[in-house]
């Protein structure tokens, strides 16, 4: 609502006071009202009472006050309609005109007076109203139309969004195509069958053969070179910086640490590219193959320890790790567990503390990029007197697989249970 108050006071008679400067020259100075009456226009009028209050009674007739305020609801979204202030303003000149009349004239005057404008007044309005009423419907109109054109801008927007999220998720053909910087992760693809969808690899993914090996880097990834494949999905072992930006969609897959990882992560991959039967098939027949090695193993009564070799410089792993919950799950005690105070899980061993602990079993993962085996162990500088050298348990692994937790854990987990069994029948 907008408002401005009559003014309730007698100490300046017979005058108009309006305060303020409004749009500048062009009209003078009436001010435009501001919400809640901020710039209030004043008007003082007669003190003779009678006629003041003729003169209310009249506006209040009209439309014009209520409650002793000037009233009128704009019709242009909130800004007072100029021409409707105008018009009421000339009503109560009129009035005060007929007013100062009146109370040199008398009474009569001003009932006769003030009847008069009463019926100018309301031709005014009348003539206001059917304005108002033009001013609405124009503007209805209007917003109706400003509506539909919104409406149909945010139909066409969001048919834009939608055709954008196509294109930032599937090739131009409608399929997935896949950049993968985990060597496990290129390992699972191709079990659940989405080895077609696989563009490039990592220069680590040797496996399979069939497997797009580049020179794409996992642990120092190039946001070019991988973008020069054109992928829709790109596979790490670690978020990579930009790819969202050029809408390329990353799955991050940590070092699982658990086998429910391993078939987690299966399944991941599986939803990802449209092969959850597959995937779901695939984890479901290794989670069977590995309960089956777990029955497998023949547990000794004392529990056999092992040390684990990464490589020469003798950093071995905790049972905090994968490789650690294998050998764990299979019923061995792990040598390192008690070597790793900063709770690393690759902790560097010593070779006193290695000669010192003196393992029952000693499995080497560097077989492949350091040629370690039984022979190169046995001319370390007092290994020979170790009773895992003496009773020739040192079992070589497959660097590859024994880093990874791919479907080849399988091929891992076989390599141990031979050993542990072996120790219990020469026991027996």
């Amino acid at each position: 609502m907008w408002h401005f108050p009559l003014a309730e006071t007698d100490a300046a008679p017979y005058r108009l006071h309006l305060p303020g400067s409004a749009c500048g020259p062009k009209f003078g100075e009436i001010p435009i009202l501001t919400r809640n009456g901020n710039t209030p226009i004043s008007v003082e009028v007669s003190p003779v009472e009678s006629a003041r209050r003729r003169t209310t009674q009249t506006l209040e007739e009209m439309g014009l006050v209520h409650d002793g305020w000037f009233c009128r609801r704009s019709t242009r979204n909130g800004t007072p309609d100029m021409h409707i202030i105008t018009k009421a303003l000339r009503v109560l000149i009129a009035l005060l005109a007929l007013t100062l009349f009146a109370a040199a004239c008398g009474s009569d005057a001003v009932d006769t007076a003030v009847a008069d404008a009463a019926d100018n007044g309301e031709s005014m309005t009348d003539d206001t109203m059917e304005d108002d009423t033009m001013e609405d419907d124009t503007m209805e109109d209007d917003t109706m139309e400003d509506d539909t054109m919104e409406d149909d801008t945010m139909e066409d927007d969001t048919m834009e969004d939608d055709t954008m999220e196509d294109d930032t998720t599937m090739a131009d053909d409608g399929t997935v195509r896949i950049v993968s910087l985990s060597p496990t992760a290129t390992e699972m693809l191709f079990a659940i069958g989405a080895g077609d969808l696989v563009v490039a690899v990592d220069d680590f993914s040797n496996y399979p053969p069939e497997a797009p090996m580049t020179d794409l880097s996992g642990f120092t990834p190039n946001i070019e070179a991988i973008a020069s494949y054109e992928p829709t999905l790109v596979v790490s072992q670690a978020p990579i910086e930009g790819l969202d930006a050029l809408g390329i969609e990353n799955i991050v897959q940590f070092a699982a640490v658990s086998f429910d990882d391993v078939y987690a992560q299966m399944n991941e991959l599986g939803a990802a590219t449209g092969f959850e039967t597959e995937a779901a098939e695939a984890s479901t027949v290794l989670e069977a193959e590995v309960s089956a090695l777990k029955g497998a193993v023949t547990q000794p009564e004392v529990p056999l320890t092992y040390y684990h070799e990464l490589d020469t410089t003798l950093f071995s792993v905790t049972s905090d790790t994968f490789i650690g919950e294998v050998y764990k799950t299979l019923g061995l005690v792990n040598i390192a567990d008690a070597h790793d105070p900063d709770g690393f899980s690759y902790p560097q061993l010593s070779e006193e503390i290695i000669l010192t602990e003196n393992p029952d079993l000693i499995f080497l993962a560097d077989t492949k990029w350091e040629g370690q085996s039984l022979e190169t162990v046995r001319e370390r500088p007092g290994w020979s007197a170790m009773t895992a050298v003496e009773a020739g348990n040192v079992f070589e692994l497959d660097d590859d697989i024994a880093s990874r937790w791919g479907p080849r854990i399988l091929d891992f987990m076989a390599v141990v249970v031979e050993a542990v069994n072996k120790q219990t029948v020469n026991a027996g």
